[in-house]
């Protein structure tokens, strides 16, 4: 069973697309790409509603010891304007998970039921299947998955689904075309193996062998052999931009 962590608190999502996440990664980091406390990330943002602030910090940000540290998703709020290759990147972000150390949140997935639901029901061959994206059947997957009243059940559906809108994946033609994998998923990747080194778990596994093992080609929505060409390519250049080293780190 998963737990809802904070994900009902509602961030105030609005226009279109997430660039209000983007905005708030920008304010929160205060236009630096190097680490930052919690409290400041929060103080940066004058969030007035004390909690909306969590949403970003602890479902699509990487947290350690107090501090939220940059990985590409921060580079790119930093660096590159609002597009639908940005919506893409953060929702792949927030799927993945691998968040660090989350206060009140053991696991380093807060939102591992989405994960979950995407790998197993709705993304079982990679391409996304619009018959598993439904309320109904979501709902009908959290009954079961998540530990949680019907009330707060109810409220982490809403609010995935908004995002999931706003991201162009539901509400078909909100947002299309979608971009290509090809011209978002590197920058998925250069994500991906930035938590993986930010959580030190690799052990005697390539970055690689992880992107195999945790199905990321379903978490993107791509065929698994045009997801691991990608992946392949997406890695030589991560070696040559020198990994966590072209963040300063």
């Amino acid at each position: 069973m998963h737990h809802p962590g904070s994900f009902t608190k509602n961030f105030g999502w609005k226009g279109n697309g997430l660039h209000k996440l983007r905005d708030a990664i920008r304010h929160g980091f205060g236009g630096r790409l190097a680490t930052v406390e919690r409290a400041a990330f929060r103080s940066n943002n004058k969030v007035a509603d004390r909690d909306r602030w969590l949403i970003p910090a602890n479902f699509f940000l990487h947290n350690h010891d107090g501090c939220i540290q940059p990985d590409e998703l921060v580079r790119l709020a930093l660096d590159d304007g609002h597009s639908r290759i940005w919506d893409q990147v953060a929702l792949f972000a927030l799927l993945l998970g691998h968040v660090g150390q989350v206060p009140r949140a053991p696991n380093d997935m807060p939102l591992g039921w989405a994960n979950e639901y995407v790998r197993e029901h709705v993304a079982p061959d990679g391409p996304w299947l619009d018959s598993a994206l439904t309320k109904a059947r979501i709902d009908a997957f959290l009954a079961d998955h998540l530990q949680a009243d019907l009330k707060t059940r109810t409220k982490c559906r809403t609010n995935w689904w908004h995002i999931l809108a706003l991201s162009g994946r539901v509400e078909v033609g909100l947002f299309n075309p979608a971009p290509a994998a090809e011209e978002w998923a590197p920058f998925a990747l250069y994500l991906a193996f930035d938590r993986y080194l930010l959580d030190g778990r690799l052990f005697d596994r390539s970055l690689l062998d992880r992107v195999r093992q945790d199905e990321l080609h379903k978490l993107a929505g791509v065929e698994e052999a045009r997801f691991q060409r990608i992946a392949i390519e997406a890695y030589a250049r991560y070696v040559e931009m020198g990994g966590l080293k072209r963040l300063g780190r």
